[in-house]
């Protein structure tokens, strides 16, 4: 079993002049052991959002493993995940993340995001 602990934000992507802002998924993975898992890829994660009382799946934007891309950080086990949906209204969010690496080794974690300001207030 894997221990997975999820985080969320938004930000904003360069270019997005308009403050739309979509939501970054900071997620951290360990094994039953607590040992950081290194080495996964976006096809490992499913990302699950919140739309409306019913959870759907995202499609993500963006992937990247911290230490892989910046090995001197003391974060190992840590992903970027940014999905397409755009948060462009003040609203509680949540987001589910499912990681399944291999066969019988799998774990999931929430993360409520909370926007309460925007441009594009509903």
């Amino acid at each position: 079993m894997l221990n997975v602990s999820v985080h969320a934000c938004t930000h904003q992507v360069e270019g997005d002049t308009d403050g739309i802002r979509h939501a970054r998924l900071i997620v951290r993975v360990t094994d039953a052991s607590g040992t950081p898992v290194k080495g996964l890829a976006q096809h490992d994660f499913t990302v699950y959002s919140d739309a409306g009382g019913y959870f759907r799946e995202e499609s993500v934007r963006f992937f990247d493993e911290v230490h892989a891309t910046f090995p001197t950080t003391r974060l190992p086990g840590v992903y970027y995940i940014d999905t397409n949906w755009i948060i462009a209204y003040r609203g509680s969010f949540i987001f589910a993340v499912a990681v399944h690496p291999k066969e019988g080794d799998s774990g999931q974690g929430l993360a409520t995001l909370i926007k309460q300001i925007g441009n594009h207030d509903a």
